[in-house]
């Protein structure tokens, strides 16, 4: 935020770098200096980047890949495998509601650009704040289509869910990562399994689109403890709804799991962790994870692996993108692919390609 502009000036005018924050010295290969982030409390002083100026955003917006904004800064929660914290600071840091408008405004005047989407690390905390910047925008008029990144179940009631709509919302993010008050309780998270049951039924009643996402792996996590995450996310999302799972939860340098994680791991002391290494909880094994979340692809149409590779030739995307924009422009991209799972579900060609790579992944092995 601030780091740069004053790390530029330092080098205008030849001045050592020695204790400027924000920065990290290096010298003959070896970290001699670490200094803590460069914050600023004004974050309505920062100037917008204004991308569509420097880039040809036009064959994004025929996509309908949208601009990120963000809303404010920091994070006062507790996950334990999250370092927002580190990166943005434990205290939230707010932009002024009718300037996120403005800018909004902006964008849409000077490009036409309809969608957009919040990048906050979680959006609706605090809640007031999230509020308050969605009837500012409301009160534009403006055609818009967003979306947002990671909802917290914990901070969603009648009336925000009644302004997402309002404010033209397409999708939205839900990050629940588990369904078991168990694993929710070892994550450290702010709500329940039945905060996420209560948010399924909103956003049902409003016909609002949503990504549910899941992350397995927890330290408390066991078979019980997946059966009833399944359990809770099938009776929150709807059947159209995606929901993203995740094999095993990726430890992070300073993130509070990392002090859970065993002193003995070689993988970590090995690569420091430059290379994903998940948490390996006490009651289930990471490969039995795996093979239980890769089951699940083939028995609900609507369940995705994110970090399972899937190449789609650009040809059939092009495709896709046109059936949408011709019979569901308003639609989110992947209520397509539910739709071709459930007819190949339908056909029985995805059970037997799941099991066949489950038997070849199992042979390989």
């Amino acid at each position: 935020e601030e780091a740069m502009v004053t790390f530029v000036k330092r080098l205008e005018r030849k001045e050592p770098l020695n204790g400027l924050p924000g920065l990290i010295l290096r010298l003959d290969g070896k970290i001699i200096e670490i200094n803590p982030p460069f914050r600023t409390n004004r974050l309505d002083s920062l100037p917008s980047s204004k991308i569509y100026r420097h880039i040809n955003i036009e064959p994004y917006k025929r996509f309908k890949s949208p601009i990120q904004i963000q809303t404010k800064r920091g994070c006062s929660l507790n996950c334990v495998y999250c370092t927002y914290k580190q990166i943005e600071g434990d205290q939230v840091r707010l932009r002024d509601p009718q300037a996120v408008a403005d800018e909004i405004e902006e964008i849409y005047r000077d490009t036409g650009y309809r969608h957009i989407e919040f990048t906050d690390s979680t959006f609706n905390i605090p809640l007031d704040h999230s509020k308050s910047i969605l009837k500012a925008i409301i009160a534009k008029n403006l055609p818009l289509e967003l979306q947002t990144m990671g909802l917290n179940p914990g901070a969603i009631d009648e009336e925000f869910a009644d302004l997402l709509v309002a404010a033209h919302f397409k999708e939205i993010q839900v990050g629940v990562d588990s369904g078991c008050d168990i694993t929710l309780q070892s994550l450290q998270k702010n709500y329940t399994s039945a905060d996420i049951l209560r948010v399924g039924k909103l956003l049902k009643k409003r016909g609002v689109p949503a990504m549910w996402y899941i992350l397995t792996g927890a330290p408390k996590e066991t078979k019980a403890t997946l059966k009833q995450t399944l359990e809770t996310i099938n009776e929150a999302a709807s059947p159209w709804d995606i929901v993203v799972w995740g094999n095993g939860i990726r430890i992070y340098k300073g993130a509070p799991l990392e002090k859970l994680a065993k002193d003995n791991n070689v993988k970590i002391k090995s690569n420091n962790y430059l290379f994903p290494v998940s948490f390996q909880p006490e009651s289930i094994d990471l490969r039995t994870l795996r093979n239980y979340n890769k089951k699940l692809l083939r028995y609900y149409p609507n369940f995705l692996l994110f970090d399972e590779v899937q190449r789609v030739p650009f040809v059939l995307q092009k495709i896709q993108n046109l059936i949408m924009r011709l019979f569901a422009p308003e639609k989110p991209w992947w209520k397509f692919n539910i739709f071709i799972k459930k007819c190949l579900n339908f056909l029985g060609v995805t059970f037997f390609m799941g099991f066949f790579e489950t038997s070849k992944q199992e042979k390989f092995r």
